[in-house]
Protein backbone atom coordinates (compact mmCIF):
# COMPACT_ATOMS: atom_id res chain seq x y z
CA UNK A 1 0.00 0.00 0.00
CA UNK A 2 0.92 3.43 -0.90
CA UNK A 3 1.34 6.09 1.79
CA UNK A 4 0.67 9.79 0.96
CA UNK A 5 4.29 11.04 0.16
CA UNK A 6 4.81 8.43 -2.18
CA UNK A 7 1.54 8.62 -4.30
CA UNK A 8 2.86 12.55 -4.35
CA UNK A 9 6.20 11.52 -5.81
CA UNK A 10 4.70 8.80 -8.05
CA UNK A 11 2.36 11.25 -9.50
CA UNK A 12 5.43 13.97 -9.75
CA UNK A 13 7.24 11.41 -11.49
CA UNK A 14 4.53 10.96 -14.23
CA UNK A 15 3.47 14.48 -14.49
CA UNK A 16 6.16 16.12 -16.14
CA UNK A 17 6.86 13.51 -18.72
CA UNK A 18 2.99 13.48 -19.75
CA UNK A 19 3.28 17.34 -19.76
CA UNK A 20 6.62 17.25 -22.36
CA UNK A 21 4.65 14.58 -24.63
CA UNK A 22 1.62 16.71 -24.68
CA UNK A 23 3.31 19.97 -25.64
CA UNK A 24 5.75 18.30 -28.27
CA UNK A 25 2.74 16.74 -30.19
CA UNK A 26 0.61 20.32 -29.79
CA UNK A 27 4.02 21.61 -31.22
CA UNK A 28 5.13 19.58 -33.99
CA UNK A 29 3.06 20.55 -36.70
CA UNK A 30 4.36 24.49 -35.61
CA UNK A 31 8.03 22.83 -36.11
CA UNK A 32 7.43 21.31 -39.21
CA UNK A 33 6.29 24.76 -40.75
CA UNK A 34 9.18 26.61 -38.84
CA UNK A 35 12.32 24.22 -40.34
CA UNK A 36 10.86 23.70 -43.94
CA UNK A 37 12.22 26.65 -45.30
CA UNK A 38 15.44 26.09 -43.39
CA UNK A 39 16.33 22.80 -44.46
CA UNK A 40 15.05 23.81 -47.96
CA UNK A 41 16.79 27.13 -48.34
CA UNK A 42 19.39 27.96 -45.71
CA UNK A 43 20.80 24.28 -45.05
CA UNK A 44 22.20 23.72 -48.61
CA UNK A 45 24.08 27.24 -48.70
CA UNK A 46 25.99 26.07 -44.95
CA UNK A 47 29.46 24.36 -46.13
CA UNK A 48 29.72 20.74 -44.49
CA UNK A 49 32.97 22.12 -42.42
CA UNK A 50 31.10 24.62 -41.03
CA UNK A 51 27.74 22.31 -40.17
CA UNK A 52 30.04 19.49 -38.43
CA UNK A 53 31.86 22.49 -36.28
CA UNK A 54 28.13 23.61 -35.38
CA UNK A 55 26.53 19.81 -34.27
CA UNK A 56 29.92 19.44 -32.26
CA UNK A 57 29.47 22.80 -30.64
CA UNK A 58 26.12 21.49 -30.10
CA UNK A 59 26.70 17.94 -28.44
CA UNK A 60 29.82 19.86 -26.40
CA UNK A 61 27.24 22.29 -25.09
CA UNK A 62 24.17 19.70 -24.03
CA UNK A 63 27.67 17.55 -22.74
CA UNK A 64 28.38 20.41 -20.08
CA UNK A 65 24.80 21.48 -19.63
CA UNK A 66 24.19 17.26 -18.49
CA UNK A 67 26.96 16.90 -16.77
CA UNK A 68 25.98 19.98 -14.51
CA UNK A 69 22.54 19.07 -13.58
CA UNK A 70 23.89 15.90 -12.51
CA UNK A 71 26.84 17.44 -10.17
CA UNK A 72 23.99 19.67 -9.16
CA UNK A 73 21.36 16.87 -8.04
CA UNK A 74 24.05 14.38 -7.13
CA UNK A 75 24.05 15.00 -3.11
CA UNK A 76 21.34 18.28 -2.06
CA UNK A 77 21.23 18.72 1.50
CA UNK A 78 17.83 19.45 1.63
CA UNK A 79 16.95 16.15 0.23
CA UNK A 80 19.30 13.75 1.96
CA UNK A 81 19.72 15.49 5.10
CA UNK A 82 17.29 16.32 7.78
CA UNK A 83 16.71 19.70 9.36
CA UNK A 84 17.81 20.18 13.08
CA UNK A 85 15.23 23.40 12.97
CA UNK A 86 16.20 23.75 17.15
CA UNK A 87 20.27 23.41 15.94
CA UNK A 88 19.70 25.52 12.43
CA UNK A 89 21.79 22.62 10.55
CA UNK A 90 21.64 19.45 8.79
CA UNK A 91 22.47 15.51 9.93
CA UNK A 92 22.96 13.36 6.53
CA UNK A 93 20.52 10.55 6.87
CA UNK A 94 22.99 7.76 5.64
CA UNK A 95 26.22 8.84 7.44
CA UNK A 96 25.55 11.07 10.79
CA UNK A 97 27.42 14.40 8.83
CA UNK A 98 26.86 17.89 9.48
CA UNK A 99 26.17 20.41 7.28
CA UNK A 100 25.84 24.31 7.49
CA UNK A 101 22.00 25.45 7.24
CA UNK A 102 22.51 28.84 5.78
CA UNK A 103 25.12 27.00 2.92
CA UNK A 104 22.27 24.61 2.04
CA UNK A 105 19.81 27.78 2.03
CA UNK A 106 22.03 28.67 -1.49
CA UNK A 107 22.19 25.85 -2.70
CA UNK A 108 25.64 24.87 -1.13
CA UNK A 109 26.84 21.56 0.26
CA UNK A 110 29.19 22.46 3.29
CA UNK A 111 30.35 20.11 5.96
CA UNK A 112 30.73 21.70 9.13
CA UNK A 113 34.11 21.38 10.71
CA UNK A 114 34.86 21.32 14.51
CA UNK A 115 36.29 24.39 16.07
CA UNK A 116 39.82 24.62 17.59
CA UNK A 117 38.82 24.49 20.91
CA UNK A 118 36.52 22.04 20.09
CA UNK A 119 33.11 23.33 21.74
CA UNK A 120 31.52 24.66 18.44
CA UNK A 121 31.19 23.72 14.93
CA UNK A 122 32.16 26.33 12.06
CA UNK A 123 30.99 26.70 8.81
CA UNK A 124 34.70 26.41 6.29
CA UNK A 125 33.20 28.20 3.78
CA UNK A 126 34.94 31.77 3.36
CA UNK A 127 31.45 33.93 2.71
CA UNK A 128 29.57 32.07 5.30
CA UNK A 129 31.56 31.58 8.52
CA UNK A 130 28.27 30.56 10.34
CA UNK A 131 29.13 28.74 13.93
CA UNK A 132 26.76 26.49 15.86
CA UNK A 133 27.32 25.26 19.99
CA UNK A 134 28.79 21.71 19.60
CA UNK A 135 26.47 19.38 21.79
CA UNK A 136 26.80 15.53 22.99
CA UNK A 137 23.99 14.29 20.77
CA UNK A 138 26.16 15.94 18.02
CA UNK A 139 28.19 13.27 17.64
CA UNK A 140 27.86 10.39 14.97
CA UNK A 141 26.32 7.26 16.51
CA UNK A 142 30.25 5.58 15.93
CA UNK A 143 31.81 8.26 17.58
CA UNK A 144 30.17 8.28 20.77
Amino acid sequence: MLDKQQTKRLIQVALLPSCIGIASHALSGLADETWKPFLEHILPAVSRSWLLLLVLLLCVVCCLLAILLWMRSYFDVRRDCDLLTERGFYRAKKTGDLYCGACAAVHRTTPLKRSLNGCMWECPFPDCNATYDRLASDAKPQDR
